[in-house]
């Protein structure tokens, strides 16, 4: 199974945000995009997701746009930026949002929930209602929601996140970087948006960097972050170690333009 975009572009009032995209998204990996801001990494991941419409992209060599709605939720979840919800829905209610997309019965989809629960360590949050929690909570909860529609097809699901660890503290993070290695290692396709390129590095097995809407460079974190692609993405002077196989940077000076 495999998610391609092929010769993908995307424009939007006449403002072309995509140019000439060759990505090909696996199975069992996680994969980073990373890039300065307006780059075009959200809108990357929403055409690969098929929250943007756009030709060229296959799921398993069909066009992702031919597979009904709820089919194509079943296989694709994807979590934006910013997920607004001002329904004073509890937490497992939200959750349970998730699992609209499956024709399962009321009794399994409560099982789902509760291991998300588990698994994300909501029990705290679990009847609290959606609009009193914080930035942090919420993000943790919307993060269940995901994994709850997709969590009986991990092994075949596609799974996007932007800026997923944005809102989150240093603990919650780690534990989403746990459930996200978990859900590669029993076959998932994990892609994720990210501004810390030493986070991004650690956690990936390919990044995407992208410039001005597109790729600059694709593949292993050490082949990607590198000394001269970090200056002629953000115009940053950087000293890049590699630890361990993974790269970690360290700006120093802003290039003068």
């Amino acid at each position: 199974m495999s998610l391609k975009l092929t010769d993908v572009s995307y424009t939007v009032d006449r403002k072309r945000l995509l140019s000439d995209i060759n990505v090909s998204i696996q199975p069992g990996k996680i994969n980073s995009f990373i890039g300065p801001n307006g780059a075009g990494k959200t809108t990357l991941l929403r055409v690969a997701s098929g929250a943007l419409s756009a030709l060229g992209v296959t799921l398993n060599s069909i066009p992702l746009t031919e597979f009904a709605l709820d089919d194509r939720a079943r296989k694709v979840a994807c979590l934006n930026q910013s997920s607004e919800l001002e329904f004073p829905f509890k937490c497992f209610e939200v959750l349970r949002l998730g699992r609209i997309p499956h024709r399962t019965s009321r009794r399994y989809d409560e099982r789902i929930v509760e291991e998300v629960i588990n698994r994300l360590g909501l029990d705290g949050l679990a009847d609290r209602i959606y609009t009193t929690m914080s930035g942090g909570e919420k993000q943790r909860v919307q993060i269940g929601r995901i994994l709850c529609q997709v969590w009986d097809n991990i092994d075949s699901a596609f799974v996007f996140f932007d800026e997923p660890t944005a809102e989150l503290d240093l603990a919650h993070q780690l534990v989403f970087f746990d459930v996200i290695k978990m859900l590669a290692a029993k076959g998932a396709s994990v892609s994720l948006v990210l501004h810390d390129i030493n986070l991004a590095s650690r956690f990936s097995d390919d990044l995407v960097l992208l410039k001005s809407g597109r790729i600059l460079a694709m593949g292993h974190p050490r082949e990607v972050v590198t000394k001269e692609n970090i200056r002629l993405t953000f115009s940053v002077e950087a000293e890049v170690q590699n630890l361990f196989c993974r790269p970690t940077i360290q700006a120093i000076s802003v290039v003068a333009d």
